[in-house]
């Protein structure tokens, strides 16, 4: 079995795509010629059913925001016509596609889910994707040492407990979620090495246009995306607990939002 080099991207929040780092990304799937895509979440902005308070500043459409949620996934497509691809549900994309009856705003969203149908899946957008359509502390897609999952938290103790709760020892967790981008890093724990290590893919959004997150520290946000290579016999089902990893990845900065990004905070 060869060598299969994977890209992973996340947190694209349509229509509020930063095109230029996102066309980077589609570059780079252009040159890299990766046989697995995984797209870890929030593929979609979803502020009809935000608990955030709306701002008068974003103005677009449910209809707007599917066309470009549509666009994001053509242009992967095209790029990678042969490639397997994964949608990981975020946060934001479960709020939006996860009908529960019993959700006041449940009328929205079953309109929601109607334009999504039409204007995503309908124009073939998602041809070829496997979709994860649930959204959990503990989904994630996983493909032989590495596991994928857009993440449910943001603290330093919350992803240190998510390697040891998620990971497969000597193996990868790529997330995404907090939209700080993370270089591969192998854990610490006290002086001793563990056999776990993490990467986050940042975002790929327009940052300056996240107002519900102006509280937040964006000052450690940034463009980035994660590639790597799974090295055979490193895709066997069932053999996670190699002696050794089986995979090289690094995680790919575009751009940085502030001074004080640590690549290495996890294992500090």
């Amino acid at each position: 079995m060869p060598d299969y080099p994977f890209l992973a991207l996340s947190d694209t929040h349509p229509p509020l795509v930063d095109w230029s780092a996102f066309n980077q990304v589609i570059r780079a799937i252009d040159e890299y010629k990766p046989k697995l895509i995984v797209h870890i979440g929030d593929a979609l902005e979803g502020k009809f059913t935000s608990r955030h308070e709306g701002d008068e500043r974003h103005r677009w459409s449910p209809i707007q925001e599917m066309e470009a949620c549509a666009k994001t996934f053509r242009a992967i497509n095209e790029a990678a016509p042969d490639a397997h691809k994964v949608w990981v549900f975020g946060n934001h994309d479960s709020n939006l596609l996860e009908y529960n009856p019993g959700r006041k705003d449940s009328d929205t969203i079953e309109l929601l889910r109607t334009a999504f149908e039409v204007k995503v899946k309908g124009t073939g957008a998602l041809d070829g994707w496997h979709v994860v359509d649930r959204y959990s502390h503990s989904r994630a897609w996983r493909i032989g040492q590495l596991t994928f999952r857009h993440g449910c938290d943001a603290s330093d103790a919350g992803l240190r407990q998510d390697l040891y709760s998620y990971c497969t020892p000597h193996g990868l967790h790529v997330s995404g979620h907090t939209h700080r981008p993370q270089q591969v890093t192998q854990l610490v724990q006290g002086k001793a090495l563990t056999p776990f290590w993490s990467a986050n893919t940042g975002c790929l959004m327009d940052v300056s246009q996240a107002y519900y997150m102006d509280r937040a520290r964006k000052d450690l946000w940034g463009h980035a995306y994660v590639v790597g290579t799974v090295h055979a016999p490193g895709l066997k089902e069932g053999r996670c607990n190699y002696a050794g990893k089986r995979w090289e990845a690094e995680t790919r900065i575009i751009r940085l939002f502030g001074e004080n990004w640590a690549p290495n905070r996890l294992a500090n």
